[in-house]
């Protein structure tokens, strides 16, 4: 994004479409995000970078999870898996995600 301080991702599930912004929050000294969807969802993530493995956390109420992935050698792609529990039922994916320039 503009000025370098935050990351702006663009996302679509088919048929769920949303926007998250990602950044560095002062107070918690992690990096954060805020998720936005066309249907007004809005959900927040805890974003962590140990060596090649990301890790993405949501605790929120009605959903609790993580994404975990590793990224490959040239920094390119990582792979990983979603597994979450939202309002109590177990949900997950498998994801590859490739940067684009």
């Amino acid at each position: 994004m503009e000025g370098g301080n935050f990351l702006l991702q663009y996302v679509d599930f088919g048929d769920s479409k949303g926007i998250e912004i990602i950044g560095f929050d002062e107070e918690s000294k992690s990096l954060k995000s805020h998720y936005f969807d066309g249907s007004g969802k809005i959900l927040e993530y805890t974003y962590e970078l140990h060596d090649d493995t990301l890790t993405v956390s949501i605790n929120m109420p009605r959903a609790k999870g993580q994404f975990i992935a590793k990224f490959s050698d040239n920094g390119n792609t990582y792979t990983g898996s979603w597994n979450w529990t939202e309002d109590g039922v177990k949900k997950g994916y498998d994801a590859i995600m490739t940067k684009i320039k």
